[in-house]
């Protein structure tokens, strides 16, 4: 019975395992964003920022893909910029983490401090395309 229930408890936690995708390995399959997914992040940047005009500073992350339980896969984008607030005041640099189906499309942005503490351990690079925000 105890080696019944040892088994049944290492299948279970092996399975999990098996389906759950750990942080460790969503770092390391990073890749830098391509051309669809700078525009989802350029759409997001529109939508999210009171003033996306006045952004400056912007620096964006290579591209982790995670896949849910159920097999679903969404994309996820850190941005760190500065940009103007409803004051008209520049609100200091800020991470924001993008989330994009896999074609690109930006569905949902989160500053939540548990979900940032991923884009720590990403690569990045100067956003120079939010220049094209400037010219809207």
């Amino acid at each position: 019975m105890t080696r019944t229930l040892l088994a049944l408890v290492c299948a279970m936690a092996m399975t999990g395992s098996a389906m759950a995708q750990s942080h460790d390995e969503m770092v390391a399959g990073q890749r830098p964003a391509n051309s669809a997914e700078i525009a989802g992040v350029l759409q997001a940047m529109r939508e999210y920022l009171y003033d996306p005009y006045s952004v400056r500073d912007v620096t964006i992350s290579t591209v982790m893909t995670k896949t849910r339980r159920d097999g679903s896969v969404f994309h996820l984008i850190c941005v760190n910029g500065n940009a103007k607030n409803q004051m008209g005041g520049y609100t200091g640099k800020q991470t924001t983490m993008v989330l994009l189906t896999p074609e690109g499309q930006h569905f949902n942005s989160s500053r939540n401090w548990s979900d940032l503490s991923l884009c720590k351990r990403l690569n990045w690079r100067t956003f120079t395309e939010t220049k094209a925000l400037q010219s809207l």
